[in-house]
């Protein structure tokens, strides 16, 4: 239910995973010769939505912290996870980017995949 409660940029991405994934069922059932066929593409389309809904691949705040730390690596080489907070189906986690001083980067991410889904990474 979260994950239909989102707004804005995960709001977005996620109501453009599943458009996709409609939009390719919906080309296979128009190209399907017989019609029993077209409820075994409906049920492994609903299946795989609601395994996605049930779903809850990052389920504590040191796995968050760890995706988070070896994605933000990848452009500082100073990191330091200070802190996840889960708000519905998301993870927001903040990392210490600073080498002297404490600049905070910001990571999202979707806890029923681990995907990130958006980042800010302080200036130098």
């Amino acid at each position: 239910v979260g994950l239909l409660l989102q707004r804005g940029e995960e709001g977005g991405k996620y109501v453009e995973l599943w458009s996709k994934k409609l939009h390719a069922a919906s080309g296979e059932i128009e190209a399907l010769p017989v019609v029993e066929r077209v409820f075994d593409v409906v049920d492994k389309f609903r299946d795989e939505f609601t395994a996605y809904i049930k779903a809850t691949k990052v389920d504590t705040a040191d796995k968050a912290m760890e995706i988070a730390h070896s994605f933000i690596k990848k452009y500082s080489p100073v990191a330091l996870p200070l802190k996840a907070i889960r708000e519905d189906d998301v993870w927001q986690v903040d990392i210490d980017v600073g080498a002297l001083a404490v600049k905070i980067a910001k990571v999202k991410i979707d806890a029923r995949t681990g995907d990130i889904l958006s980042y800010e990474i302080p200036q130098k």
